[in-house]
């Protein structure tokens, strides 16, 4: 009797993950409003849940036209409002206004320290933008209690959120839409300047995956406001010899290997060229 055996190709592919809960809040959708070629005011990074030394803060970004802050106000998920004072300047496109709570009660360049301490919920709430006539500009919201939230997460999955974790727009985003919002951590936020592009975090297969079949599809959550994506994989960790160099526009690219150990990453890019950070190897 003749015995059989059979091979089977074993691809290694070594990438960097980490997640352990399962994102369960609403995510926001829908199409620009009719307003957004007319906004000229909107919210552009938020901290509601503060690191150690850290206060809670609330950035502002004109996006065409000069803009006259004095008469805006906020509106928060209690029904709390906030009014910017008439000192506050006016900021043309481009230009960042910070409002950080810390009861300093004073107005320096670019900043409004707010005479109190507390007026974000760190747990679920939300924020609308007023002009000073009453006509909302923008709406954010996070946490499980809202109906439509910022999604805490770039890949499904998170962990408990960190102190210092903020929620912001990509660099060219402009539309009352929570889908052109995600998380920046706390080493990623940037009071008082441009959000940097969010880059790629959570890939497939996940690290250290054998895979059975030399063809199979490297994929990864979308980057928010990416237009495309530069996927590399090599032989060694160094890079320093590319298998796969290609840029492609959708989450996703098929490969064909033979058996051994891989490293991967991806780069996002907007749509202006600005690019993100490399994904972990």
């Amino acid at each position: 009797m003749h015995s059989k055996r059979y091979y089977y190709l074993a691809i290694v592919i070594t990438i960097s993950l980490a997640c352990n809960t399962i994102q369960n809040f609403n995510l926001p959708g829908g199409s620009a409003n009719q307003g957004d070629k007319d906004r000229r005011l909107v919210f552009n990074e938020v901290l509601f849940l503060p690191g150690s030394g850290d206060s809670v803060f609330i950035e502002l970004k004109a996006v065409q036209n000069r803009t006259e802050l004095s008469g805006v106000y906020f509106l928060n998920e209690s029904g709390e409002r906030f009014d910017l004072p008439d000192e506050v300047p006016a900021i043309s496109p481009g230009e960042y206004f910070l409002i950080i709570f810390d009861g300093e009660d004073q107005i320096q360049p670019g900043v409004l320290h707010a005479d109190r301490l507390a007026y974000l919920s760190q747990e679920s709430g939300y924020l609308d933008l007023l002009s000073a006539v009453g006509s909302r500009l923008d709406h954010v919201a996070w946490g499980p209690d809202q109906p439509d939230t910022v999604n805490l997460s770039r890949g499904g999955f998170i962990s408990t959120l960190q102190p210092g974790t903020t929620i912001g727009r990509y660099p060219l985003s402009i539309k009352m839409d929570l889908m052109e919002w995600t998380v920046f951590s706390h080493s990623q936020a940037t009071p008082g300047e441009a959000n940097p592009q969010p880059g790629v975090e959570v890939m497939f297969p996940p690290n250290g995956a054998i895979l059975s079949q030399p063809t199979f599809d490297l994929s990864w959550y979308p980057a928010v406001g990416a237009a495309e994506y530069h996927v590399q994989l090599a032989g060694e960790a160094s890079f320093s010899t590319l298998i796969v160099d290609e840029t492609v526009t959708r989450p996703e690219l098929q490969v064909e290997l033979q058996p051994g150990t891989y490293y991967w990453r991806v780069q996002a890019f907007a749509q202006d060229g600005i690019q993100a950070d490399q994904s972990s190897v």
